[in-house]
């Protein structure tokens, strides 16, 4: 059995695999990929960053899980608001961000409403697997408090992306997880009224129905794509919407069978928002299997090109986990003396 630290080690560097694998290709239609770049399968240098950095998602990821550390595990907005205010450089993220760090620095709007009207896009999605990883084994408190930390960046759509991914990863973490028992808890702690349910259920249908990843893709390209205004561009081919990205993700996953180094392959392959798709399942894929289920020069490469050191990392949030696990068996205890 892979014990807790491991899984917790496995969920962070899956993230960041899959982050830098998409990124030097993240924006772009896969047959582009294929003619000009040749298929994925190794990482790659990009924006003159070393093979395995990471890029704004992962960034997102390590404010928040700073924000974690900080407040013992007691998270909110406003203390990943604050965060942002001490690390964050605006011009580097992407506009719901960027507007939000604006609203809660100069337009004096309170970190939790700071969302609201921000266009859709996958920034909460693909940062949001830290709160699934202290809530590892409930997934319903994982979703839980993604709504309340989410609510910084996003409402709506975009925000039930990141509900979905932090329920998924936080099921990871079960002993007898796989990828369908995650996908079951993705779906199942959703407002029935959104429509990432439908979003997720039709990518997922379309993984086990193919059972092969170009047959997928193809079929997904074909007839499934989330609409998005752009400039026609060679080659290129987005949507950053999560509805697309986080069910996309978990199909792969399917696909995988929860391998994280598959997982972030087919992300990167895929093409779309690649490293966002990547930084979603990777995380998933990555507490399943833990840290030992990751190529050891994939793991050194992503350590390596990270400014945060990931074992100080894991060490911290799994003492978070540790004093929430010991605080509910003793409230438990307490309550049922």
């Amino acid at each position: 059995m892979t014990d807790l630290r491991d899984k917790i080690m496995g969920c962070l560097l899956g993230g960041l695999l899959g982050d830098a694998m998409g990124g030097p290709v993240e924006g772009l239609h896969y047959e582009f990929i294929a003619e000009r770049h040749g298929e994925v399968t190794t990482l790659k240098e990009h924006r003159g960053l070393q093979p395995g950095a990471g890029t704004d998602d992962s960034a997102l990821k390590h404010m928040l899980c700073e924000a974690i550390g900080r407040t013992n595990g007691n998270v909110n907005a406003a203390a990943w608001a604050q965060v942002w205010r001490e690390r964050m450089n605006p011009f580097k993220f992407y506009p719901p961000v960027a507007s939000s760090f604006y609203k809660i620095s100069i337009g004096g709007v309170r970190a939790r409403e700071a969302g609201i009207g921000n266009m859709i896009s996958n920034s909460t999605a693909m940062c949001i697997s830290p709160i699934g990883i202290v809530n590892a084994g409930d997934p319903r408190r994982a979703m839980l408090e993604a709504y309340e930390v989410t609510s910084l960046i996003h409402r709506g759509s975009p925000q039930d992306g990141a509900l979905a991914m932090a329920a998924a990863t936080a099921a990871a973490f079960d002993p007898n997880a796989d990828a369908e028992s995650v996908i079951e808890a993705a779906l199942g702690n959703l407002d029935p009224e959104s429509d990432m349910p439908a979003a997720i259920d039709t990518a997922v249908s379309l993984a086990r129905s193919t059972g092969d990843f170009a047959e997928f893709r193809a079929a997904y390209y074909a007839d499934h794509l989330w609409d998005w205004p752009q400039q026609p561009e060679e080659g290129h081919s987005n949507a950053v919407d999560p509805r697309e990205s986080a069910s996309v993700a978990l199909a792969l996953l399917l696909l995988a069978d929860g391998d994280p180094n598959e997982v972030a392959l087919m992300s990167a392959n895929f093409g779309r928002d690649a490293d966002s798709i990547g930084a979603m399942g990777g995380p998933v894929a990555g507490a399943m299997s833990g840290a030992s289920g990751i190529r050891p020069e994939w793991a050194a490469q992503v350590q390596a090109a990270t400014p945060v050191n990931q074992e100080e990392l894991a060490d911290s949030l799994l003492e978070v986990l540790t004093a929430r696990l010991n605080a509910d068996r003793a409230r438990g205890e307490a309550l049922l003396a």
